[in-house]
């Protein structure tokens, strides 16, 4: 009972975007956890809740910037579901594995992840998993193979997961959406797109994701011709929010977006500023987001 209680209470949480909180429910969650005790309440909760903690605990602690321990959770969590006889319990696994290693931007992985869960989830027809599948598959493949193909499959996994009426992860899901736009230079749908994850965000208190959006908002106005200023303001918004979340791995984007932008415009000092103290409480982890961060801070001098 308490194990169930300490993820249904953690889940909300995780999208107002609370990390440390949301892990101390969680890990707590997965310390207390008994394979035998907790088999009575799958049923009353719907899954297994080890691995409703584990695929929560490895997404919260990848925003904190705890990347290598993110990758470990996700693993033992799949491990671990890997044993289940619920396919939707496997399927549930590899689903959040496949978002974590989207996040990490670590696209090969996340399309295997992904193609792996879909060769579950649809022939059992879970329509959340199908939908979230297809958006992380559609995603990778935009980025591998090819991105009108890719952006039809994100596309098509968002109708899904409209059918379903769940809005949880909607902005996240809008955001990526609007960075495939981006890469197809269909440029009227990208604003758009964003303007519209950040209302929902707001009408639905899921704010875990608007640095995020900020940042790509300030990108998008930046490559395009719209307000410099505006432009600036979103991506000092973007890293305002992040470092008073704690939002380690956000921040880290949304400083190199503003620094790119400060240098760009003759502020190098500046620049560096906003980056490198960011970088140095990440010194180890080998990630796509640090390599471009230390690879711009170079450039600068």
């Amino acid at each position: 009972a308490l194990v169930v209680a300490l993820v249904a209470a953690a889940v909300p949480i995780y999208w107002q975007g609370d990390w440390a909180r949301v892990l101390a429910h969680l890990e707590r969650a997965i310390a207390c956890f008994d394979s035998a005790r907790n088999e009575s309440f799958i049923p009353r909760f719907g899954q297994d809740p080890r691995i409703v903690a584990g695929s929560f605990a490895s997404l919260a602690q990848w925003h904190g910037g705890q990347c290598e321990p993110a990758l470990r959770t996700s693993r033992l969590t799949l491990r671990f579901a890997m044993r289940s006889q619920r396919p939707f319990d496997r399927a549930y696994a590899l689903t959040f594995a496949a978002i974590l290693e989207h996040m990490l931007r670590r696209r090969e992985a996340a399309l295997e992840q992904s193609r792996r869960a879909l060769a579950i989830a649809e022939p059992e027809r879970f329509p959340l998993l199908i939908g979230l599948g297809h958006v992380v598959h559609g995603s990778a493949r935009a980025s591998l193979e090819s991105c009108g193909e890719g952006l039809a499959e994100a596309e098509a996994g968002l109708e899904t997961l409209a059918q379903t009426g769940t809005g949880a992860g909607t902005p996240q899901i809008l955001g990526a959406l609007a960075e495939l736009y981006a890469e197809a230079g269909r440029q009227e749908h990208v604003l758009s797109q964003l303007d519209a994850a950040l209302a929902i965000s707001e009408a639905k208190g899921q704010p875990y994701w608007d640095e995020e959006l900020l940042r790509l908002k300030g990108e998008i106005l930046l490559r395009g011709s719209g307000d410099a200023a505006e432009a600036e303001a979103c991506l000092r918004r973007a890293c305002e929010l992040a470092s008073a979340r704690g939002a380690v791995a956000l921040h880290l984007r949304a400083a190199t977006s503003l620094c790119r932008c400060l240098s760009a415009r003759g502020e190098p000092e500046a620049a560096r500023a906003v980056l490198a103290p960011v970088t140095m409480g990440l010194r180890g982890v080998d990630t796509r987001d640090l390599r471009d961060a230390e690879a711009l801070l170079q450039r600068i001098g």
